[in-house]
C-alpha cells in the first residue's frame, strides 16, 4: 500500500492518506498527478515556481481535464484569455516545475 505523509504545522498532528483520499482530495485518478497540480501551481517551500497567477483550484481544474501538464500544454493554444497566454508564455517553467516535484 502507498500512503502520502503530511508532517503537521505548526507542532500539529501529521496527516495520512491513502491513495483513494488522496485522488478524492484532488479530484484526480492517480496520486501521481499530484505532481502535475504542485508543477502549475507551485511550491514556495519547496521553491517550485509553478505558473504564475495559478492557483490551487485552477490546476486541479486542468489536471483534471487534461489528466497532465503535457496534455494541458499541448492544448493551451486552446485555451482562451490570459490563462491560455499565462500557460504558454509559461510553457518551460511549467515543465521545470514539474521535474522539482519529482525530487
Amino acid at each position: 500500500m502507498t500512503f502520502l505523509f503530511k508532517p503537521g504545522r505548526k507542532g500539529g498532528a501529521p496527516e495520512i492518506e491513502g491513495m483513494d483520499e488522496t485522488c478524492k482530495r484532488w479530484q484526480i485518478r492517480h496520486p501521481n498527478q499530484v505532481i502535475d497540480i504542485l508543477g502549475l501551481w507551485g511550491d514556495a517551500s519547496d521553491n517550485i515556481p509553478g505558473v504564475p497567477g495559478v492557483g490551487e483550484k485552477t490546476a486541479i481544474k486542468l489536471i483534471h481535464e487534461y489528466q497532465s501538464i503535457e496534455s494541458l500544454l499541448e492544448n493551451a493554444g486552446s485555451i482562451k484569455g490570459k490563462l491560455g497566454e499565462k500557460l504558454i508564455a509559461n510553457k518551460d517553467q511549467a515543465l521545470l516545475s514539474k521535474k522539482a516535484g519529482h525530487h
